[in-house]
């Protein structure tokens, strides 16, 4: 039997100048990170700040789901499939 061993990738932070909202820039570092990622990653997750309504709308744009809080309860914990990140930003 495979095992897999899975070891954590994180971001703890992407915050972009706002000269560069919209200019595609979100885009590119997530085509990026499809080349990066191993292809067998189930899933992605990510925290966004309660206030922070732009991140929160950006990440369920991404396909994930708010699944919790975080332990201090000043972030939603989001959660979704990598399967249709990768399939949306692929490069190939």
């Amino acid at each position: 039997m495979d095992r897999f061993v899975f070891k954590p990738m994180r971001m703890e932070d992407i915050q972009f100048k706002p000269e560069y909202h919209g200019s595609g820039l979100f885009a590119e570092l997530y085509r990026y990170l499809t080349t990066i990622i191993p292809a067998e990653t189930r899933y992605v997750e990510a925290f966004s700040g309660k206030e922070n309504i732009k991140s929160q709308e950006i990440l369920k744009h991404l396909g994930l789901t708010v699944i919790g809080e975080n332990k201090n309860g000043r972030s939603y914990h989001f959660k979704g499939a990598y399967k249709a990140l990768s399939e949306r930003y692929s490069v190939e």
